[in-house]
């Protein structure tokens, strides 16, 4: 991608004052989202942050490598960016169009595809993950704690590579499986509790990696979303549009 590659010289040219510039924005924003209420400078705040955060999964976080030819959902594909914006764009519908456009059921379709799809990739022969290449879904803490950690498990990983991704394309696949069924939720929570702290530890390093923008990290947006298309959201379209 020759398209990339000056934007991506003109962060790294000068990364102190971008990263400076970008925390000095986050937290204009965060006290915006945190003070205003439902009128236009909290929506406009809103969009800006939504906005914000495509920019980030665009340039720093490189599309949330899923053009690196071995994605995973364990080391955070498609990007912590992308579903930072999707959440954006679901708090900038209308509260009435949650009930009458069915938007938890459209979220839970579109969250057991994406499992699914991540399990097709996860299982893939040609991807490595069957052998010891699939140490390369670990990420690579400075925090002496965590990079411990990460080693603990990359190890096993090496030494039983077919248990270790047969566990993860189970996982994934159980969890497309429940959200398509709508059936029950207190399984896939839990399950999708475990296995989304056990990827944003062993693949993300719990967010703590030094990166430019927001580095919530995929896996816990991930059961965020899952958190918001199993919920009951008609108590908080009543409450919108009955405000005390």
């Amino acid at each position: 991608m020759a398209w990339y590659h000056p934007m991506l010289a003109l962060l790294t040219a000068r990364p102190i004052t971008w990263n400076i510039l970008v925390v000095i924005f986050q937290f204009l924003i965060g006290i915006m989202l945190l003070t205003e209420r439902e009128n236009i400078a909290g929506r406009i705040t809103l969009l800006m942050a939504t906005v914000f955060a495509w920019l980030v999964w665009v340039i720093p976080q490189a599309f949330g490598f899923i053009f690196s030819g071995q994605p995973s959902v364990v080391k955070g594909s498609p990007g912590a960016g992308l579903i930072a914006g999707l959440i954006g764009i679901l708090l900038l519908l209308p509260a009435q169009s949650w009930r009458s456009h069915n938007v938890p059921v459209r979220l839970r379709q579109g969250l057991a595809v994406f499992f699914a799809l991540a399990c097709l990739l996860q299982i893939n022969p040609w991807s490595g993950f069957w052998s010891s290449r699939l140490i390369q879904i670990f990420a690579h803490s400075p925090v002496p704690a965590v990079k411990t950690l990460i080693s603990l498990m990359a190890e096993f990983a090496v030494n039983y590579p077919v248990i270790l991704n047969g566990l993860i394309v189970i996982a994934l696949f159980l969890m497309a499986v429940l959200l398509s069924r709508n059936q029950f939720p207190t399984i896939l929570l839990l399950l999708s509790a475990l296995f989304l702290l056990w990827s944003w530890a062993s693949g993300q390093g719990f967010g703590l990696i030094p990166a430019i923008g927001a580095n919530a990290n995929t896996a816990p947006l991930l059961f965020l979303l899952i958190l918001i298309s199993t919920g009951d959201t008609s108590r908080m379209t009543k409450e919108s549009n009955h405000p005390s």
